[in-house]
């Protein structure tokens, strides 16, 4: 896999960027990837092989790439960065380019991180890293379904349960982002080393 960077022209006007350094090793890029920033599939070439009998989940409608890609990160045996951006899209008014941000979105983004527990994590703070981003879109779904009404019990119940269970309770959304950008820091710190 080459990563690369992206440039983003939001409804604003304003323009961000992910940019890689050359000088990442390959488990700096997949940590990256999965954990930090780059988890979106764009800005990215992979080999035709990656992809093989990998498709995305016809169930997930917003954070697909969030949810295949610990799926492409476990076949990927090596990858490179590039210091340059080569890649430039317009951001639509809402958060996907397909897809509204409402509770629902929010509960498939709280699947898509739960779904990277399928996968091997050793690593503490990347388990970490991973419960906190389950939490904030746990708790965003509910927050956001007080207005929109479009969780279904099922769902209500398990993102409760899994809040509780986490001992995370709704007016808590300050604190845990401050415990992703915590672990985001020290895994940015780690992997930098």
């Amino acid at each position: 896999m080459v990563t690369f960077g992206t440039s983003r022209v939001d409804i604003n006007r304003k323009i961000s960027s992910i940019t890689w350094d050359s000088r990442f090793t390959t488990e700096q890029i997949l940590t990256r990837m999965l954990y930090i920033s780059g988890w979106t599939v764009t800005g990215k070439a992979y080999h035709k092989r990656i992809w093989e009998n990998i498709r995305f989940n016809d169930s997930i409608k917003t954070a697909e790439d969030i949810y295949i890609s610990p799926n492409i990160a476990s076949k990927i045996k090596s990858a490179r960065a590039l210091d340059h951006i080569y890649y430039y899209w317009e951001k639509h008014p809402h958060r996907s380019l397909t897809q509204t941000a409402n509770s629902c979105s929010f509960y498939q983004e709280y699947l898509a991180w739960k779904h990277h527990l399928d996968y091997s994590i050793s690593d503490p703070d990347m388990l970490a890293m991973i419960n906190v981003l389950e939490a904030v879109d746990a708790l965003k779904a509910l927050l956001i379904d007080q207005k929109d009404h479009k969780l279904n019990k099922l769902q209500r119940t398990e993102l409760t349960t899994f809040l509780k269970e986490e001992g995370y309770e709704k007016d808590q959304l300050s604190p845990l982002l401050l415990s992703y950008l915590a672990y985001r820091q020290r895994l940015l710190t780690k992997n930098h080393h």
